[in-house]
């Protein structure tokens, strides 16, 4: 299937037939009519459900297999992470938006983490708690699912936060204004223990998208 030439749409591929379905946005997916075709992000959530946001548009779409629904309002969505409780975490494309939670009904908003309204990346720790990084190097965790408190600064563009089986925290930091990218390894404290960049471990390149475990 030609990317450029689906107009941005949600492709679901089927192992057991080897085939592929394209979703095509403003026709299948209502509430994104054309020319807006733009789709930013693609979650499947833990009960098999597809959350789709967009580029330009503000809100989200769901897909519960069947049915495509959209759910407006809010602001414009990029990345996306699912909590414990079902929860879905949006972070935000438009400035000055913050980090936004959708429960399954309305909408709740956080708009001036950090001294800054630019949220660049989402984690969760073992429990589920959800992490969230801010622009120049703030990342809170989120307690009860409601009330930020700091945790830890990640110097420049901190992105996403994973926390491994023995409780260290780790997270990838972008760089930017005036810093190098690394690869940060904190203890369950949020003590820093090392930063891993290209020349002490090889990486490639300073710019660090993302990290998974």
């Amino acid at each position: 299937v030609s990317v450029q030439s689906a107009n941005g749409a949600v492709f679901r591929f089927n192992p057991t037939t080897n085939q592929w379905t394209q979703y095509t946005v403003g026709q299948e997916i209502p509430g994104w009519e054309p020319p807006w075709l733009d789709v930013a992000s693609v979650m499947v959530g833990s009960d098999d459900r597809v959350y789709v946001t967009h580029s330009v548009l503000q809100g989200f779409v769901e897909f519960d297999g069947t049915t495509w629904t959209y759910h407006g309002g809010g602001s414009q969505f990029g990345g996306m992470l699912e909590d414990f409780e079902g929860n879905i975490w949006f972070l935000t494309g438009a400035s000055g938006s913050g980090v936004w939670k959708w429960n399954g009904a309305s909408y709740q908003s956080w708009v001036g983490l950090g001294g800054t309204s630019t949220v660049t990346g989402l984690g969760r720790d073992l429990e589920g708690t959800v992490y969230v990084s801010t622009w120049y190097g703030p990342v809170f965790k989120m307690v009860n699912g409601t009330t930020p408190q700091f945790f830890i600064d990640a110097d420049n563009i901190p992105r996403s936060l994973i926390q491994r089986p023995n409780g260290d925290f780790w997270i990838n930091n972008y760089g930017g204004n005036g810093t190098l990218g690394t690869v940060r390894h904190y203890d369950v404290n949020g003590n820093l223990l090392e930063r891993l960049n290209t020349y002490n471990s090889g990486l490639p390149d300073y710019f660090i998208d993302n990290i998974e475990k």
